[in-house]
Parts: structure tokens; C-alpha cells; sequence
């Protein structure tokens, strides 16, 4: 616990001149219409130059059509994922799945879509139909989680609505899983943040699944105050608003062994804050050249007047003051701020992507930094910068199949391998050449015995290794 509340200030510390991370923004999707309900499918798994895809919403007259597009490593056409005159919102990607609602004769529909990127092979299905309210659905890779009547209610894509979990009985609403959870051989992992009313008060809430461990759902108050709008990154942060004197703010923190840890509250003089979306890599080193530095994106009240919002970003810098960006430079509505990593064949960016409203139509524009990491040893306390990040297997404790998450900042040699606690190596999963990207490695310890096993990662000049749990 202390070397994890170390690491929390040690990361405030850290972090500074953001003003090296210039964002370049331009118009992305302005399709004839209204373009809205962004969301993004980011590579946090998969194999060299992961791509990134987007879907969103386009109404135009009295046709609503869900779009979805790969925006890199290469730039595909526009995918119709479906197109009706039934009005569609809420709409959410994760894994090979796409979800939205309809409103149809006054009640909601959930609907969901199996897409196969290779050949662009589209299978849609209705999940959920006659729902009386809102049921503000949220996906993950393996789940689909809404509300109905107040009620939190889970299920995996297996089981029918009928099959569901109820997680909460009553007073939910705005729910927000992490996009990658885990589903396989008997073992669920997954978190789900939500807003839940005591008395009349709305306060945030974490539920957190892990039955590996337990077969009961977890539930942890998080939040002090009201507050509304949780989110998660899918880089391990948790943000949502809290009031504080009449003003919407922005909390950024981290949720570990029971407990939330506020590592941020963004204010700004008399403007409200929404939407925060999170980016978060492992701890930057101190360093005059620029890097990509941890932020979180939001939008705003204009800070110089008027009805307009805007989109921005902010980081703690070494003087421990919030600096502030602003991304959008337009005029009009900025809303929804979403993040990703767009991966391309020698280098990699960080993109803020969002809605603009302007003369009566909305579009989607686009922001991007080159992503320029730099990474030290929390350990040692050493300057030295290392070109690569090896993630905690996940899960862990595992039971036989555990998956194990890198990234590359330069094209290099890589040696991933597996050891017991005695030191004997056990396999070698990885040993070649591979460039820059996000990496995944599916680990099977099926012919092993319980216990602790090391997993090493190695190129020409760094090594990093991690501990494991193999639970029979």
C-alpha cells in the first residue's frame, strides 16, 4: 500500500511542462447531417500496428445510420452498420460488438452488432426490447450492463436478458464498465462505475467482480459529495464531476485494494466541467525533452463567454498546479471528449476525438499529439529511460489461462518468458523482432502445479519481470 501511494505523489511530482504536447485539430467526419454518439474502439490488445476503429451516429432527415471506420494504422471507407428511421443513441463499441438504443412507440430497444474487421461481415440482433426507461447501456469485450426501473443489471453476450445479475436493487443510473474485461474458463473479471441516489443526493459508486475470489459483486462509495457523469479509461483511471460550491469539477484518481485515491481535482473559475475521459501510461521520467504526459480531457463553459463549450486537457505540473489546454479552438458546442491511440507503421499518436455543434449541424472533429512516452523505474528511482512497458497479467489469480499486455515505444528485439519461483524457465511465449505497439500474449498453465511463477520481458538493454498467481 505505501509503494502504491508512493508512486501516486511520486507521478504528481513528475509530471510537467505539458506545453511540450501540441495538439493539431481539424474536422474528422462531416458527413451531410448530423454526425453524434462518438465512440472508439482503442488498441489496447491485439498484434503489431493494432488498428483503431470509430462508429457513430449520422441523422439525416428522418434516417438514422450508425457508421463505423478504421482511422488507423490505414484509413478505410465508412461502414453502414445499419440505417433506419428508428431514432438511435447511446451508441458504444468494445471488443468485435457495437451497441445502441432505439426508441421505438415509446419504449427502448437494445441492439447489438457482431463485426468481423477482416471481411467486414456485419450480424445484428436485437438484446433488449419494451424497456419502460432509459436503460443507459454500457459494453465491454464481454458484457453488456443497463438500468431498468433504477436497478443495476449484468449479463455476458452468452446468456439472454433473462439471465441477468442484478447488482443493484434500486437508485442507479449512469453506469460506465471498463471496456476490457476478462470472461473465460469458469473465471469473470469485470468493474462497473455508476451514479446511485441516497437521498436525493447522487453519489458514485465502484462494483467490482472477481470470482476468482468471490462470487458476490463488490461495492465501494467512492465519491464524497455529489457527484455524476463516472467514468472509466481504459488506461486504469476513474473520473467523474463533483460539486464543490456550486461548480462542477472534475476528480481523477485511482481505485486500489478498497480504496479510491484522488490524484487530481480539476477546477476552473467559474466554469462547470463535464465528460472527463482519462489518459493514463505508466510514470513519465522528469526530462527538458517534450514527452506525452498523463491528462484528462473534458469539456467547459467558455472560458471568454457566451453559450459556447469547449474541449480541453489537464495535468498536475511539478508545482502542483493544474495547467490547462485548450483542444477544441472553435466555436460552437465541444462535447464528449473521447481518447485513443492511433498506431501507425513508425510512430504512434494520442487523439482526442469529440462533437462540435456550430450553425445548426454537428460534426466530429479531431486532435492529435505524437505520442512520445518515456518511462522510469519506480524501483530503483532511476533516470534511465526504458522503451518498453510490461503490464500485471490479467487475471491474476488465474486458472489456466492468464493474459499478459506490453508495449514497445521503438522497434527492437523481444524475449517474453516464464519461470517458476526457483528460477527454472518454464516457456519462452515470445522471442522475436516486432516494432512499435500495444502487444497481447495469451499464457496457458494448464500442464503446470499451483503457485508463484515469474514472467520476464527483455530486450538488448532493459529487463522487466512481474509475479504471477497459478490457483488450481
Amino acid at each position: 500500500m505505501k509503494t502504491f501511494i508512493f508512486n501516486l505523489i511520486l507521478l504528481s511530482v513528475l509530471i510537467g511542462n505539458i506545453f511540450s504536447m501540441e495538439f493539431k485539430s481539424r474536422p474528422f467526419v462531416t458527413l451531410a447531417g448530423d454526425n453524434y454518439d462518438v465512440d472508439v474502439l482503442s488498441p489496447n490488445e491485439g498484434a503489431d500496428l493494432s488498428p483503431t476503429h470509430i462508429c457513430w451516429v449520422n441523422q439525416k432527415d428522418s434516417i438514422y445510420t450508425i457508421y463505423l471506420k478504421q482511422i488507423s494504422p490505414n484509413i478505410s471507407q465508412e461502414i453502414i452498420v445499419t440505417s433506419d428511421s428508428m431514432r438511435k443513441s447511446n451508441l458504444n463499441i468494445s471488443g468485435k460488438r457495437i451497441a445502441w438504443e432505439n426508441i421505438k412507440d415509446g419504449y427502448w430497444q437494445i441492439w447489438y452488432a457482431e463485426i468481423n474487421f477482416n471481411n467486414n461481415l456485419i450480424s445484428i440482433a436485437l438484446f433488449a426490447d419494451s424497456l419502460e426507461t432509459d436503460p443507459q447501456m454500457t459494453l465491454s469485450n464481454n458484457h453488456i450492463a443497463w438500468i431498468q426501473k433504477g436497478r443495476l443489471l449484468i449479463c455476458d453476450y452468452s446468456s439472454s436478458p433473462n439471465d441477468t445479475v442484478v447488482i443493484e436493487n434500486k437508485g442507479c443510473i449512469s453506469p460506465d464498465i471498463i471496456k476490457y474485461d476478462y470472461s473465460a474458463y469458469s473465471t469473470e473479471q469485470t468493474k462497473i462505475v455508476y451514479e446511485k441516489k441516497n437521498q436525493g443526493v447522487s453519489e458514485i459508486y465502484l462494483a467490482e467482480l472477481n470470482t476468482s475470489l468471490s462470487l458476490e459483486w463488490k461495492k465501494t462509495k467512492i465519491s464524497n459529495g455529489p457527484a455524476v457523469n463516472p467514468k472509466q479509461s481504459i488506461f486504469g483511471k476513474i473520473s467523474f464531476q463533483l460539486l464543490q460550491d456550486s461548480i462542477w469539477t472534475i476528480i481523477n484518481g485511482f481505485f486500489h485494494n478498497g480504496s479510491f485515491y484522488n490524484t487530481d481535482t480539476v477546477k476552473i473559475a467559474d466554469c462547470n466541467l463535464y465528460n472527463p475521459q482519462a489518459f493514463f501510461y505508466d510514470t513519465p521520467t522528469k526530462s527538458a525533452i517534450p514527452y506525452t504526459y498523463p491528462f484528462v480531457a473534458f469539456e467547459s463553459d467558455s472560458i471568454a463567454g457566451g453559450d459556447d463549450t469547449e474541449v480541453l486537457i489537464s495535468t498536475r505540473t511539478s508545482s502542483y498546479e493544474d495547467t490547462i489546454i485548450t483542444i477544441s479552438k472553435i466555436s460552437g458546442l465541444n462535447e464528449h471528449p473521447n481518447i485513443t491511440y492511433l498506431n501507425y507503421q513508425d510512430s504512434s499518436k494520442i487523439a482526442i476525438i469529440w462533437t462540435n455543434k456550430n450553425n445548426n449541424k454537428r460534426n466530429i472533429w479531431i486532435a492529435e499529439s505524437p505520442f512520445r512516452p518515456k518511462i522510469t523505474s519506480i524501483r530503483n528511482r532511476s533516470n534511465t529511460a526504458v522503451s518498453f512497458i510490461l503490464k500485471q497479467n490479467y487475471p491474476n489469480p488465474f486458472n489456466p489461462f492468464t493474459t499478459i499486455r506490453y508495449s514497445l515505444y521503438h522497434s527492437e528485439p523481444v524475449k517474453l518468458e516464464i519461470f517458476d519461483i526457483n528460477g527454472r524457465l518454464i516457456s519462452i511465449l515470445v522471442n522475436k523482432k516486432q516494432v512499435a505497439g500495444d502487444y497481447t500474449v495469451t499464457f496457458n498453465a494448464s500442464n503446470l502445479a499451483s503457485g508463484v511463477y515469474i514472467y520476464r520481458l527483455k530486450t538488448d538493454n532493459h529487463i522487466l519481470r512481474k509475479k504471477m498467481i497459478l490457483i488450481r
